[in-house]
């Protein structure tokens, strides 16, 4: 499967609410373009890359999050902002695209693995122990 195939799949599994659908083959659209990349020191570290991402964005593809909406929806822009960019062979362009879609992909991940901290009120400080 090709990248833009790959992409039309991938808006379709968007507007289905497809979870693990999404997820795969959001993974697979990037395997593809380290496979156009062709760099066989780059392939280990994206696939591992993508092994993570893929577990993790199971959690900020959940349909059902709307807050990650309109970041969910950025990302496919940018998938499709990519293959158009590549069929251009503007490879400065893509680089920069590649930077944005990093920064949302990590701030994703990053609101997963930090989530926002509870406000708890901790109750009274204890009284201090009477010393023996």
């Amino acid at each position: 499967m090709r990248l833009k195939d790959t992409q039309t799949l991938f808006r379709a599994a968007i507007r289905n609410g497809d979870r693990v659908e999404r997820a795969l083959l959001n993974e697979r659209f990037h395997a593809i373009i380290g496979e156009m990349a062709d760099n066989e020191y780059l392939m280990p570290s994206l696939r591992r890359l993508l092994i993570d991402h893929t577990r993790i964005g199971m959690t900020f593809y959940d349909p059902h999050n709307r807050m990650l909406a309109a970041q969910r929806e950025e990302a496919a822009d940018q998938h499709d902002r990519f293959i158009a960019l590549i069929e251009a062979g503007d490879a400065d362009g893509a680089a920069a695209l590649a930077l944005a879609h990093w920064e949302l992909s990590r701030s994703a991940l990053e609101s997963f693995v930090m989530p926002a901290s509870l406000e708890i009120p901790l109750g009274a400080t204890p009284a201090p122990r009477a010393m023996a």
